[in-house]
C-alpha cells in the first residue's frame, strides 16, 4: 500500500498500537498490513471497531474476520481487547481509553522523565516562514526550548515547541508529541532525536554520521561493481570464432564463469545471434523520470515508494529527486535538466514557478489525493511505453463480378479486377485490405491495393453504395485470387498507447480501497 512505510514507523515507535477497523467494511488489506507491522515490531495491539453507529455496521462479522486473520481476541480466549466505537457520537471512546490504560498497566510500562531527551521524528516539512518543522515524539527524558539536538545527519537548536493544538509550550516529556522548529536541514521521517550538551557537539556527531553513511555507500557501490565486473584473466581475449554468432552468444553469457573478457566484436556477435534466434530485437527499457515533492517527509516517501511500483517489462518510473515543501524554481530547473515531470503531493507551485515550468516544458502534477497522482503517472507511462497496433474496419464491399484485364504485351501479363459494391463505410486506396470467403479470412496478412477505379478512373476513395473495381496485391506484388461472393474489408492500422491500467501494480490497486486502516499511538 502507499503508506506502508508510515505504518511501519508508527508501529516501531509506539508501545501499544491501535488498529482501527470499519464496521461496515470489515478487514481490508490495510488492516492486514497494520497487523503485520505490529507483529514485526512485537507491539501489542488494541482493536477499535469504528462506525458502529451506521445501519450497515456488522461488528460481529469484523470480529470473526479478525479471528480468521489470527488475532486472538479476548472473547475467544485470547489477550487482544476489542472495543466498539463511533467517533462522531463519541460512543465507546472512554472504553477505548480504559482499554489502553489497562494494556499499559499489564505491560508495566515505565520511562525516565528527567535527563537528556531521546525520541523519534514522526514527520518533517519545510514551512516558508518558519523553516524546517519536525513532528517529534520522545521515548525518554525531556526536550526544552533552547536545547541543542542532533537528528539523523542534521542538527540545530530548538527555537519553538508547539503541542497538537498549535499552542506554544516550553518543554515536552515522554509520549508527548510536539512540533519542533530550529533544525538546520530537513530530517528523514524515522530519524532518531538526541539532546546534546552543546550545538557544537551536535554538529560533530552529525558530521561523523554523514562520513559513516558515505563510507557505507561507497563500500556498497564498490561491492556492486566488483560483482558486476567479469573476473580478469592473464590470457589474451580470444578472437571471434568462426562457429557463428549463435555460439558466441552462449560464450558471452558465460564469460564471468570462464574468467574471460568479452570484446566488442563478441558482444555484437552475441547480440546478433540472440536477435537471430528470437526473430526480433528486444525493445530497450524506457524510464519516466520524476521529481517528487510532498508536504511532509512521510507522504513524500510514500509517494516515491508507490511510484517505483508502477511499470512493466518495457517502461518504468525513476525518481531522481525527493523533497519537502512547495515546488521551487530549482525543482523546475532540475526537472528540465533531467527531462522529468514533477509530482507534487499536497503542495503547490507559485505563479512564477508555473510560468517558468510552462516556458521550459516541464509538466507539474499537483493534487491532495495520492491516488490521483498515481493515475497521472499511469498516463505518463502509457505515453512513454511502446504503442500497440490496432485494426479499424473502415469499410466493406461485396464482390459482384470478376474482370480480367490483359496487358498490351505478353499474354500472361493480366490482372484480375473485382467488381464490387461498397456495403458499409468506404474504401481507401492508401489503406490495407482483408479478403474473406464464407466468413473465413483467406490471407492471414493484410493485402495492398494495386488499383481502385470507378468509371475507368483511378480514385482514392469510394463511398457506401458505390460500385467500383478493386485489384488486390500481396506484399511481394503477386495478384490475389478473388472469387465472386467474397467480402473485401478496408482496414486501417492505428498505433495507440497501452491502456494506463496496464502499468498499475495489481497489488497496489487491490489495497487502494477505503476504510479499515491501521495506526499506532503511545
Amino acid at each position: 500500500a502507499a503508506f506502508s512505510a508510515m505504518r511501519a514507523r508508527g508501529a516501531a515507535v509506539t508501545d501499544v498500537a491501535v488498529v482501527v477497523v470499519a464496521a461496515d467494511d470489515g478487514v481490508m488489506p490495510q488492516t492486514r498490513e497494520a497487523l503485520a507491522h505490529a507483529r514485526a515490531a512485537q507491539v501489542p495491539v488494541v482493536i477499535a471497531v469504528t462506525k458502529c453507529d451506521l445501519p450497515t455496521a456488522q461488528p460481529h462479522r469484523v470480529r470473526q474476520a479478525l479471528v480468521a486473520e489470527g488475532v486472538e481476541l479476548e472473547e475467544v480466549g485470547g489477550t487482544v481487547q476489542c472495543v466498539e466505537v463511533a467517533a462522531v457520537k463519541g460512543q465507546g471512546l472512554r472504553e477505548l481509553e480504559e482499554a489502553l490504560l489497562l494494556e499499559a498497566e499489564m505491560l508495566d510500562l515505565a520511562v525516565q522523565h528527567d535527563g537528556a531527551g531521546v525520541g523519534t521524528v514522526v514527520e518533517a516539512r519545510v514551512d516558508r516562514g518558519q523553516g524546517v518543522l519536525a513532528n517529534v515524539l520522545l521515548q525518554s527524558g525531556e526536550l526544552k526550548v533552547g536545547d541543542a539536538i542532533a537528528v539523523g545527519t542534521t542538527f540545530g537548536k530548538v527555537r519553538a515547541l508547539r503541542d497538537g493544538s498549535g499552542k506554544a509550550i516550553k518543554r515536552i516529556g515522554p509520549a508527548e508529541p510536539a512540533e519542533m522548529a530550529g533544525l538546520k536541514g530537513a530530517p528523514t521521517a524515522g530519524d532518531d532525536l538526541q539532546v546534546m550538551p552543546s550545538e557544537e557537539r551536535a554538529k560533530k556527531v552529525c558530521v561523523a554520521r554523514m562520513e559513516r553513511a558515505e563510507q557505507r555507500l561507497a563500500g556498497t557501490e564498490a561491492e556492486a561493481i566488483v560483482l558486476a565486473k567479469p573476473a580478469s584473466s592473464k590470457k589474451k581475449p580470444k578472437r571471434k570464432s568462426k562457429r557463428g554468432a549463435g555460439a558466441k552468444a552462449g560464450a558471452g553469457a558465460s564469460g564471468v564463469g570462464n574468467n574471460e573478457k568479452t570484446t566488442g566484436d563478441e558482444t555484437a556477435a552475441a547480440a546478433q545471434g540472440q536477435e537471430g534466434e528470437e526473430g526480433e530485437a528486444q525493445p530497450s527499457f524506457q524510464h519516466v523520470t520524476l521529481v517528487v515533492k510532498g508536504d511532509v517527509q512521510g507522504t513524500a516517501e510514500a509517494l516515491r515508494d508507490s511510484v517505483q511500483m508502477f511499470g512493466n517489462e518495457t517502461v518504468g518510473a525513476r525518481v531522481v529527486s525527493l523533497g519537502v515543501g512547495a515546488v521551487t524554481l530549482g525543482d523546475v530547473a532540475h526537472a528540465h535538466a533531467c527531462d522529468a515531470a514533477i509530482l507534487a503531493f499536497n503542495v503547490k507551485a507559485s505563479t512564477p514557478v508555473e510560468r517558468e515550468a510552462k516556458r521550459v516544458g516541464v509538466r507539474i502534477f499537483s493534487d491532495r489525493v495520492i491516488y490521483r497522482l498515481l493515475e497521472e503517472l499511469s498516463v505518463l507511462l502509457s505515453e512513454k511505453g511502446p504503442s500497440v497496433e490496432e485494426e479499424e474496419i473502415v469499410g466493406e464491399a461485396s464482390v459482384l463480378q470478376l474482370f480480367e484485364l490483359k496487358g498490351r504485351g505478353r499474354k500472361s501479363d493480366s490482372t484480375v479486377v473485382a467488381g464490387c459494391r461498397v456495403s458499409a463505410g468506404h474504401l481507401l486506396r492508401g489503406e490495407r485490405f482483408r479478403l474473406k470467403r464464407g466468413g473465413d479470412v483467406v490471407h492471414t496478412k493484410l493485402l495492398g491495393c494495386a488499383s481502385l477505379r470507378r468509371h475507368k478512373l483511378d480514385v482514392e476513395r469510394v463511398g457506401k453504395g458505390t460500385e467500383c473495381g478493386v485489384s488486390l496485391a500481396a506484399a511481394d506484388g503477386a495478384n490475389i485470387a478473388v472469387e465472386q461472393g467474397d467480402i473485401i474489408e478496408c482496414v486501417r492500422v492505428v498505433s495507440r498507447p497501452l491502456d494506463p491500467e496496464a502499468f498499475t501494480p495489481a497489488a497496489f490497486m487491490g489495497a487502494g480501497g477505503g476504510g479499515g486502516g491501521g495506526g499506532g499511538g503511545p
